[in-house]
Formats: structure tokens, C-alpha cells, sequence
């Protein structure tokens, strides 16, 4: 997928369902070689992964707006915001591969280190 928006709602919609074959088809080519290329041999740590990042995500059902990754995320990466919580905003962390947007984590940076980030929409 190249809209990074529907990427990062398709990570939260797989997440909430438990869709360990969806959220594996957005992976990044790094998090595809962490977990193998056996999904079924991998399934307990995958669902370790979704219970630990639906915690992560709270309540939200849709992303909110867009900022370019930090440049350490590698180029054209992108993140989507879920939530504030403290001193913590929760996002989703896309990298760009090809023309595709990718699933890469989810990641809170401070306030301060988002708010720095480039507004995208």
C-alpha cells in the first residue's frame, strides 16, 4: 500500500482482530526475518506482539495525523498518531520500501521529540 494513513489503520485493524496473516503482510523486511518465514512456527511470539502493542494503542480505532519519521527511521518513513499519554505520544512507525509503506512498530517518543517532527496533513 502507498497511503500511509491506510497502512497505519490497516496495523491498528489487525492488531485489534488478532490478524497475525494481516499484520505479518504489512511487516517490514526486517520484522519478516525476526519472526522467520514460517508464520504458523511463529504464532506464539506473534500474538505476544499484537496483546503487547493492542495495550499500546489504548482505545484508538483510527490514526490521527501525519509526521515524517526521524531520520534514523531511514527515508520517507512516516509516523501516525494514536494517542498522548503523560509525556509520551504513541505513534505508528512506517518505513518506506519501494513505493510501499510498511509496518515497522509502535513507538512513543516524548512530546517534545514528536512535536519536532515534520507535520505530513
Amino acid at each position: 500500500m502507498n497511503n500511509p494513513r491506510d497502512v497505519a489503520n490497516e496495523v491498528i485493524r489487525c492488531i485489534r482482530a488478532g490478524d497475525i496473516e494481516g499484520i505479518v503482510a504489512l511487516f517490514s523486511a526486517v520484522n519478516r526475518r525476526k519472526f522467520g518465514p514460517d508464520i504458523n512456527a511463529s504464532r506464539p511470539k506473534l500474538m505476544k506482539v499484537l496483546d503487547k502493542t493492542l495495550r499500546k494503542i489504548g482505545d484508538v480505532i483510527e490514526v490521527g495525523e501525519l509526521r515524517e519519521a526521524p531520520s534514523f527511521d531511514g527515508p520517507g518513513g512516516v509516523v501516525a498518531y494514536l494517542r498522548e499519554e503523560g509525556d509520551e505520544v504513541f505513534v505508528v512507525t512506517l518505513q518506506k520500501e519501494g513505493d510501499d509503506y510498511v509496518f515497522d512498530d509502535i513507538n512513543s517518543p516524548s512530546v517534545a521529540s514528536y512535536q519536532s517532527l515534520k507535520l505530513i496533513e
